[in-house]
Formats: C-alpha cells, structure tokens, sequence
C-alpha cells in the first residue's frame, strides 16, 4: 500500500485479489515513520482509530483469504491492525520486528502480546546483515521460543544489492537458525507448515477451482 500503488487505495486490493496476490502489505517506504521526503500515509486518525480506507482494505483481505503483513508503521498503527484484523477474523503478520531502521521495533513483550491477539510474528534474516546492524541470529531464535514455534515465521527479507540473493539468503539463515540451537523440525514449522497454514485458504480455493474444471 505505498505510494506507487496509490496508497491506501482499496481498488488495487481487490484487482490483486483477483489476480491471486496472496499477501496485501501495508506502507513500507510510504509510512509515516519511514517515509522520507514526502509526507507518509497514516493508517489511523487522530484519535487513532483506523481510517475507513484500511478498514475497506481489511475487508477485502478477509474475503479472499488474503493475510495482511503491518509493514513499516508504528507502534500505535500495528497494534490498531491486530485488533482489528482479530475482530475481522483476518489473518496477519508483524513485519520483522527486529529488523532496525525499517518500522517500529516490537520488544519481546509486545510481540507476546499481538501473537495473543492473533498475529504470527514475521523474523527476517535482513536484521543480521552488516547494513542492518548485525543483529545476532541468536536473538531472533530466543524471540521465537519465547513467543512460540507456531505463531511464528521465518524469512529472508532479501532482495536487495547489498545483500546475498535471497535463495543463497535463505540457505545462510537455515545454516544460522541450526547453529543457534533450532531443530530441522522446528525451522520446518517456521518456514514451511506455518506459512501453508497462513495460506490454506487460497490453496483450498484454487484446488477446488482446479478440480471443477477438471470435472
């Protein structure tokens, strides 16, 4: 939902929905924390309640199976988010909360605390990289027992030049998620059968679609 897509701008969900996204994230570099230049695009009012375009936006998600990720935003909009998608029964994630510079950075209580409200907690291997501060991987395994194997995921958040490819990406933080102490079992529930579960109602639907026209 940056400015490149128009923003907050409901119509692009649903022609995406159409398409098969699968995913519909909120601002990253048109957020109001990390926007630079330009004024950012705020997800709440004043009173901080979210505006209606998000909450057409959430809607949109729900009804197509979709998951929403929080983003760059604030603290106050994240937790806006959870609430909301709890109430709206629409599945969401918490972008990388360790990850520095990029978003509000979720201490370990808070993390607890969106994951009791229905949020999957989002860990990228981007947060150990030099650009990023260097995170130790470490840090990221104690997150992830701490709030729970299943209501979290593991990704690369890679993509960018000054970063490995995100396949080489991916096998380093399996190779650093090992050396930390996780199980093979364990960072197949983080990157495989947590991510199906976020998914299953798309792959069910498009199954479905499948077999009927194969019928």
């Amino acid at each position: 939902m940056n400015r490149e897509v128009g923003g907050l701008c409901p119509d692009v969900v649903r022609a995406a929905a159409k398409a098969g996204a699968r995913v519909v994230w909120m601002p990253t570099m048109s957020s109001v924390i990390n926007s630079r230049g330009e004024p950012g695009i705020p997800l709440v009012d004043g009173e901080g309640h979210l505006l209606p375009e998000v909450l057409q936006i959430l809607a949109i998600v729900g009804d197509n199976g979709m998951v929403v990720g929080t983003g760059h935003v604030s603290r106050d909009e994240i937790y806006a988010l959870a609430s909301a998608a709890k109430d709206m029964a629409v599945k969401i994630t918490i972008t990388h909360p360790l990850t520095r510079g990029f978003g509000y950075q979720c201490s370990l209580d808070e993390q607890r605390e969106l994951a009791s409200m229905g949020a999957v907690i989002e860990h990228c291997f981007v947060a150990c990289m030099p650009v990023l501060g260097s995170l130790d991987p470490s840090v990221i395994v104690e997150h992830i027992r701490a709030v729970g194997v299943d209501r979290c995921i593991l990704s690369t958040d890679f993509g960018q030049l000054a970063n490995p490819s995100p396949v080489e990406g991916f096998r380093m933080m399996i190779a650093a998620m090992l050396e930390c102490g996780l199980s093979e079992e364990e960072i197949e529930r983080l990157v495989r059968t947590n991510v199906e579960r976020l998914l299953r109602p798309f792959e069910a639907e498009v199954e479905a679609e499948v077999e009927a026209n194969h019928d």
